[in-house]
């Protein structure tokens, strides 16, 4: 039987892996209600006059609202009160918050607590995304090496959706699956199991109007995504770019296609955060079935941050469209080896 709320599926997950202790269970529990008071707040803002208030310039250097703030504080508090985590690393905080007393926890979160913000007062969808570790050392007050860690380690990454409903997509090792909030009660009931991308897609998201930066083998795969070869005979592929990284994403997973920030003049190692972003995003697209690759000779899931605030250019989506991408990456790159 399918389960039919978060907290009966993680459950299910947990009773597949003999000896597993219910830990992991806890935090997504936690995650979830961390999302509830956060969807309240966004609910509420308008009402209570918050929406649009700022509180200076976040560790990325854009501007921080308060609602941003305050959805840190609310994955802040629900992970740290489990005892559990031995290091928290938040969008809005400056460095590595290593829990007061919890240096022994045995897992590292990483969040974006409130992506896409500048688009609320437009109540466009926004979100958030997290990224869960498990410490590498075995005790004491985490290290490098257990903070400073890439997509390949990752045991457990979601996000949720702040739109006409919300929703959580949690994936683990074994499947992605979305839960939506009903609101009346506060619980999340499963309503895609199992998701799976597309091999293929038609559906292109990205920002064309930062075009004339980017490399030209990202200007010829755009131009090619426009030809009959990808969309066929006298069909059009259709353009869908919202500019909230969630939304962009989400819709990328569930309906195929190919989501795309790449690297250029104005951003040359990218925009989009490596550890609480690209990371857990490209992590739950390999999952179910799609890539993901920076765009410039290496997968997502590889590259290894410097430090926890390091960006990263993002293509990412169905297969077919990533290999493709590929393909004109290393022809244009051999092209330029040889006059070189």
């Amino acid at each position: 039987m399918t389960p039919d709320t978060l907290f009966d599926r993680v459950l299910e997950i947990q009773s597949s892996y003999p000896g597993a202790s219910g830990r992991l269970s806890t935090l997504i529990d936690r995650i979830g209600i961390a999302a509830k008071v956060t969807s309240n707040d966004l609910n509420r803002s308008r009402m209570a006059d918050t929406m649009n208030q700022t509180e200076g310039v976040n560790p990325s250097g854009e501007l921080s609202k308060w609602l941003d703030n305050k959805a840190s504080d609310n994955f802040k508090k629900a992970l740290a009160s489990t005892g559990l985590c031995c290091a928290l690393i938040s969008e809005e905080e400056d460095g590595v918050h290593i829990v007061p007393g919890n240096e022994d926890g045995q897992y590292v979160v990483a969040y974006d607590p409130l992506d896409g913000s500048s688009n609320i007062d437009i109540n466009v969808t926004v979100g958030s995304i997290f990224a869960i570790w498990t410490r590498v050392t075995k005790a004491g007050k985490p290290t490098d090496e257990d903070i400073l860690r890439t997509g390949r380690d990752l045991v457990a990454a979601g996000y949720v959706m702040y739109g006409p409903s919300t929703v959580l997509v949690y994936a683990c090792e074994g499947s992605i699956d979305a839960f939506t909030l009903d609101p009346a009660i506060g619980v999340w009931y499963m309503s895609q199991p199992d998701i799976k991308i597309p091999g293929r897609g038609n559906t292109i998201s990205v920002n064309t109007a930062r075009g004339h930066l980017w490399m030209p083998y990202v200007r010829q795969f755009y131009d090619w995504l426009h030809t009959e070869e990808y969309s066929g005979v006298g069909k059009k592929a259709s353009g869908r770019h919202v500019g909230s990284l969630i939304a962009d994403v989400h819709r990328t997973m569930v309906r195929g296609g190919v989501h795309m920030y790449p690297a250029g003049e104005d951003y040359p190692n990218g925009k989009i955060r490596l550890m609480y972003e690209a990371a857990p995003l490209a992590w739950m697209l390999e999952r179910a079935g799609g890539k993901a690759v920076t765009g410039t000779g290496e997968d997502i899931l590889d590259k290894q941050p410097s430090q926890v605030h390091d960006r990263c250019p993002i293509i990412l989506g169905s297969a077919y469209e990533v290999d493709k991408f590929e393909e004109f990456r290393l022809a244009w790159e051999k092209e330029n080896e040889a006059f070189s």
